[in-house]
């Protein structure tokens, strides 16, 4: 039996929050999910928008579904 995840978890436009690093503080910082995308491995990851200003998170960087959180 397989366990991955056939479906993404999130979808494009979903809420989310990841544990991020600021100034040597860590937080949850909340994001719109702007694309996802499955590895060849079989597990999901996203692109992120900053919920605030709707800027890209870390340019073109993806996140692991284990990274993110539901709001």
């Amino acid at each position: 039996m397989s366990m991955l995840n056939w479906e993404p978890h999130f979808e494009v436009n979903d809420k989310a929050q990841m544990m991020v690093t600021s100034d040597g503080c860590k937080d949850y910082k909340h994001f719109t999910i702007r694309a996802c995308q499955r590895t060849d491995a079989g597990l999901w990851q996203y692109q992120l928008n900053e919920k605030d200003t709707g800027d890209p998170y870390k340019g073109n960087s993806w996140f692991a579904e284990s990274q993110l959180r539901d709001l």
